[in-house]
């Protein structure tokens, strides 16, 4: 919907408008959500066509009857591009450990809540040799975690919302992170990913992308 004013120009001008979504509607309860959210907004993609990782979020589009059947394409992670070329630093060298921000949204809340004071404590504890970070995905989402949980501020963590993934992970030497596609691309950079299994972080699979067997 950000995109609309921008289809309505192409549309007029004639140049066909394709989305390359970054998400994967990849979870059972995904698919339900979003899919609602498609029909209770009565919303209508009205570009050329939509490019998406999988059958799953194909199917989530098609079947909302908010986006044209032969108008959705599985192409694969265009997120994944990134990381083509991207050389990672010496185990050695890397000094930043991550906490994703999944205060809210993630199915996880109370979890969160749990994993971040421990984050915070080893902050605190830590004597130099590590650099703690909170990546966020959005500014506002910080700030909500910000408030929500005033020890990050009194802590020496650093706060990251704009750099990509594909920028910070080749220096890190952990991710921590729960129901997430980037947690999952803490793979792509070898390094240690850790998922928090504890309180309302333990799903069932419908509602799980990494699950603990």
């Amino acid at each position: 919907w950000q995109d609309e004013v921008i289809k309505i120009a192409c549309r007029h001008f004639g140049i066909p408008f394709r989305a390359w979504p970054r998400e994967n509607y990849s979870m059972e309860i995904d698919e339900i959500n979003v899919g609602k959210r498609f029909v209770d907004s009565k919303f209508r993609y009205n570009g050329a066509g939509v490019a998406v990782f999988c059958e799953a979020t194909r199917r989530t589009m098609v079947r909302s009857g908010s986006f044209p059947e032969n108008g959705v394409w599985i192409t694969g992670a265009p997120r994944i591009d990134h990381w083509i070329g991207v050389k990672l630093l010496p185990f050695e060298q890397r000094r930043t450990i991550v906490l994703l921000n999944y205060c809210h949204g993630y199915l996880a809340d109370e979890n969160f809540v749990d994993v971040a004071n421990l984050f915070i404590a080893a902050a605190k504890a830590s004597n130099g040799d590590a650099l703690f970070v909170l990546k966020s995905k959005k500014k506002n989402e910080e700030e909500v975690a910000r408030q929500e949980i005033p020890g990050f501020d009194e802590a020496p963590i650093e706060f990251l919302c704009e750099e990509p993934i594909h920028v910070t992970y080749p220096r890190c030497r952990a991710v921590i992170g729960v129901n997430s596609l980037a947690s999952v691309e803490g793979f792509l950079a070898e390094m240690a990913v850790i998922v928090p299994n504890w309180g309302d972080a333990r799903r069932i699979p419908e509602e799980s992308l990494l699950l603990r067997e």
